[in-house]
């Protein structure tokens, strides 16, 4: 839709259907480095904050914000300035405190995904066994990567295994 509509800004929920908001960002991030985007999601976990900023995002706010503020982030954005709701900056400042060991900070269904692929289900068999949708176990796949600092899913099961980070 972007060479459609030439958009200055564009506001990127996270939980999308099909492809997630972080690989969308990323895309347009990559394809049109001049189109600012702003996640606006209901999460601020940190692997979903500094994803979606990894991604390119040039800012990242809650769903619960006002118009006020939502205004001015995309008004902020299309001059080339971040913006970050409190509970946003709160989880990088967090993250910047807290030292970090890959795999630690996986979420209980990333973990499912994980066993999932310890046990060698592809992503189809995946969403099958945990009753979700194919998008979803792309989502937290591509969470379980970066929380790991993987690229491929050979290394993700390999450091799952040597880390214990799975029962089994």
């Amino acid at each position: 839709m972007v060479p459609l509509h030439k958009p200055d800004v564009i506001l990127m929920d996270l939980m999308m259907p099909g492809m997630d908001g972080i690989t969308a960002t990323r895309e347009i991030h990559h394809r049109y480095p001049q189109v600012r985007v702003i996640a606006l999601t209901s999460f601020s976990e940190q692997n979903m904050v500094q994803g979606a900023l990894q991604a390119g995002a040039a800012g990242y706010l809650q769903k619960n914000v006002t118009a006020l503020e939502l205004g001015n982030a995309i008004r902020s954005a299309h001059v080339g300035r971040m913006t970050l709701s409190p509970e946003a900056a709160q989880v990088l400042a967090d993250s910047v405190t807290q030292p970090q060991i890959p795999g630690n900070d996986l979420t209980e269904r990333e973990r499912d995904v994980l066993v999932c692929m310890v046990d060698g289900l592809n992503n189809n068999e995946i969403a099958e066994r945990l009753v979700v949708s194919l998008g979803t176990v792309k989502f937290h796949i591509s969470n379980i990567f970066q929380k790991l600092g993987v690229d491929s899913r050979v290394e993700a099961v390999k450091l799952a295994i040597e880390r214990k980070l799975v029962g089994g």
